[in-house]
């Protein structure tokens, strides 16, 4: 079964009942799962509506992604519930990379997932979590098809987003998508949604952690090659809520990449404006940066804030410039202190992945902290904590 990704924008109103009722009926499926989920989806609809100022387009854009989610999220429930076993997967969550976006947590994500051994999440399997109907177990030909046209569609529509962040429909990539279809996490990167913002600023997110580790479960029992084989998560929206990561994957270990988030901030508010402009005719470039000067300063806080509450012994540091000058070692550095070793075979897969996978190879990614209003005293003084213990030291 082919799946449309271009939806009809006469068609979709972003109405909470109308979007679930519209995902129960393409998936033929009525029970959505834990009911907790409602209530984040209610909110960030509504959020959507009234504050996002989407255009048509945009509206169905956003609607159809949000369509899809919710037929995903139905159509795992109903295979747990054919399949309880799904249940019973034994994850080994060996680690989550988290940090702020744009300081080297992709490279170092698919640095480490090119070992033989450990799994990742791919872009394909990101979009769509669930098998398609009729999907042959072990064939997901039409999922990734589905996902290459989606690679197709974004770079056609924003050319530049590829200076910003590689796109591949079978690589991996961040698990934020997986949050995202929980309606958690940096949702407000596709378009301004405050209330939302403020109201998952005050939430819980172990609902939404112990959902992640079902879809890891479900992803899992798709595909049996991986079991026993130990999972590298990795997404920047980890630092919203770590004691929750924490707590549902009590194993893992936290690796943090590090650069100047001076550097950093100017990056994410251009990648952000890039993505919105999918939806909107005019991202208010203001908005983008104030509102991702608060977001990260709080993250980046309450991560080390966490750290040093629980002590070190969780954590793994990796530099920016570590990780660009001698990519090779710090995969080794961070398997080392994971209790791996980089073997000959695991290096020349790494060494691999480098060769085809150059920085030099895309072009250069325009941006400055001006074009967001983004002022640098303000930004020294909202990072003080963190710049202070990691980058000056």
């Amino acid at each position: 079964m082919t799946e449309d990704i271009s939806p009809d924008a006469g068609t979709i109103t972003l109405d909470a009942d109308a979007l679930l009722q519209a995902a129960r009926q393409r998936a033929g499926l009525s029970d959505i799962g834990p009911t907790w989920i409602l209530e984040p989806f209610q909110i960030y609809v509504r959020a959507l509506r009234t504050e996002a100022h989407l255009t048509p387009n945009g509206t169905a854009y956003m609607s159809e992604m949000i369509i899809r989610r919710l037929v995903n999220r139905l159509r795992m429930i109903e295979a747990i519930r054919l399949h309880p076993e799904i249940l019973d997967e034994k994850l080994i969550i060996l680690a989550a990379i988290v940090g702020l976006p744009r300081t080297g947590s992709t490279m170092l994500q698919r640095v480490l997932t090119s070992v033989p051994g450990i799994n990742g999440v791919r872009w394909w399997e990101l979009q769509n979590f669930s098998p398609f109907p009729e999907e042959v177990p072990g064939q997901p030909v039409e999922r990734i098809q589905f996902a290459e046209k989606m690679v197709e569609a974004w770079l056609a529509a924003t050319p530049e987003f590829a200076t910003i962040h590689p796109l591949s429909a079978t690589q991996v990539d961040e698990e934020s998508i997986l949050l995202h279809s929980m309606f958690a996490g940096l949702l407000e990167y596709a378009a301004p949604v405050p209330s939302f913002v403020a109201w998952q600023n005050t939430t819980d997110f172990r609902g939404t952690y112990a959902d992640l580790r079902t879809e890891l479960q479900f992803l899992q029992w798709q595909e049996p090659t991986r079991r026993g084989r130990p999972w590298l998560l990795k997404a920047p929206e980890h630092m919203i809520a770590p004691e929750a990561l924490l707590e549902i994957f009590p194993d893992a270990r936290v690796i943090i990449t590090h650069r100047d988030p001076i550097e950093v901030l100017p990056s994410i508010c251009s990648m952000h404006y890039t993505i919105q402009k999918l939806a909107i005719d005019a991202p208010d470039r203001m908005l983008i940066g104030r509102s991702n000067l608060d977001r990260w300063a709080a993250a980046l806080q309450r991560l080390t804030t966490l750290r040093e509450q629980i002590g070190d012994a969780r954590f793994i540091d990796v530099s920016y410039r570590d990780l660009l000058k001698d990519p090779v070692g710090q995969a080794r550095k961070a398997l080392t202190a994971l209790g791996l070793t980089l073997d000959a075979e695991g290096e020349a897969a790494v060494n691999a992945w480098l060769a085809e996978n150059a920085r030099d190879q895309r072009a250069s990614h325009v941006y400055t902290a001006a074009d967001f209003g983004l002022d640098t005293h303000d930004m020294e003084a909202a990072f003080a904590n963190y710049s202070r213990r990691f980058i000056a030291a």
